[in-house]
């Protein structure tokens, strides 16, 4: 049995591999999903690595603003009476290393 192993890049710019056993009987791989590119492994690679990259940096946006909507959040909640270490509580400000004055 023979092992085939192709990598693909999708019309949306992702990529993807494939792989199949083809038996000794003449059979092929079945052919891609239309509009796709076959592509080096080496291609393949560098493409999972750069959507790896791009999520990272949306995760670490979205990080951000938790952070800063919870700040904003405690700040009200002081502003409004709430005790501190109950504000940082609520509003998820428990890991910020920020000191907050009102």
């Amino acid at each position: 049995m023979e092992i085939v192993e192709r990598y693909w890049r999708w019309p949306d710019g992702s990529v993807g591999a494939s792989v199949w056993e083809c038996s000794q009987n003449g059979a092929e791989a079945p052919p891609p999903r239309a509009g796709a590119v076959e592509i080096s492994a080496a291609e393949h690679d560098a493409g999972v690595a750069a959507l790896a990259a791009a999520r990272a940096e949306w995760v670490g946006g979205l990080v951000a603003e938790e952070a800063s909507t919870a700040l904003l959040d405690c700040t009200a909640l002081i502003l409004a009476g709430v005790p501190e270490a109950t504000a940082r509580r609520m509003s998820g400000c428990l890991d910020l290393e920020v000191e907050i004055n009102v």
